[in-house]
């Protein structure tokens, strides 16, 4: 009901989540392996929702490929959307993800007469990638995740960020680093150390890389982080009149 008050569009239960200190409290992808409590989670949810939808997004299996009876039990729960990782909760993100299996879900779902939308994740590189996974395999989409570090652009096409101008990456990583300021500003969250494990990513292919990258990971605010993208800026800037003076 809080969620529902906060005027959110959906809820999502991240039943896949791989990480030691999320599984150790029995939530993530702890909950294949006790698949009544997440049915039940499932069920409160969807009574507190109201009219909001609800969406699950789950692993194949937990300790091996095993997916057959938790799928079923979660589609059971009418879900709006089910979202496929195809990785098992110990493969992390070791392997290539087995979208053969999230095929075979798709058709696990439609011989179940399920109604809910199943989209895969896991090594979706791009939007031309994403396209033809959703006709291989028969997903009705896909959920991105680590093409998106660094990329925002992806979603207009790019592939990767080499025509991207290094002005506009650095201003992205000062509104990326704001937006985090500004959402995550609970003393109960990481907060700043956390969003510098995205400055890599966005700084890929800019000149000097390296000797950025290193002095944000030693900074301790975003000031900081600003007060690093503004010398780049002003480098940039000199060296274009410079350019332009020769």
């Amino acid at each position: 009901m809080i969620v529902r008050d906060l005027g959110f569009d959906g809820i999502d239960i991240n039943m896949g989540c791989p990480e030691n200190n999320v599984n150790n409290q029995g939530s993530g992808a702890a909950l294949i392996l006790q698949p009544e409590l997440a049915v039940d989670i499932i069920a409160a949810c969807k009574r507190g929702a109201g009219s909001l939808p609800v969406s699950v997004k789950t692993r194949i299996g937990f300790h091996h490929i095993d997916y057959k009876d938790w799928v079923l039990r979660l589609l059971a729960t009418e879900p709006e959307v089910l979202t496929i990782h195809g990785r098992t909760r110990d493969e992390m993100s070791k392997v290539p993800a087995h979208w053969d299996v999230i095929g075979e879900i798709v058709t696990l779902a439609k011989s179940a007469g399920s109604s809910a939308l199943i989209l895969g994740n896991g090594d979706v590189e791009n939007l031309v990638d994403a396209k033809r996974k959703v006709e291989e395999y028969g997903v009705d989409g896909v959920m991105l995740g680590r093409a998106l570090f660094g990329n925002p652009w992806l979603f207009q096409g790019y592939q990767d960020t080499s025509h991207v101008p290094v002005k506009e990456k650095l201003e992205v990583i000062r509104r990326h680093t704001q937006l985090f300021q500004e959402l995550l500003t609970d003393p109960g969250l990481v907060g700043f150390p956390r969003m510098k494990k995205f400055y890599g990513s966005y700084l890929k292919g800019v000149p000097n890389a390296r000797q950025l990258r290193d002095r944000m990971a030693r900074t301790q605010s975003p000031q900081g982080v600003y007060t690093i993208i503004d010398e780049a800026l002003e480098y940039l800037a000199a060296q274009e009149q410079e350019q332009l003076a020769s």
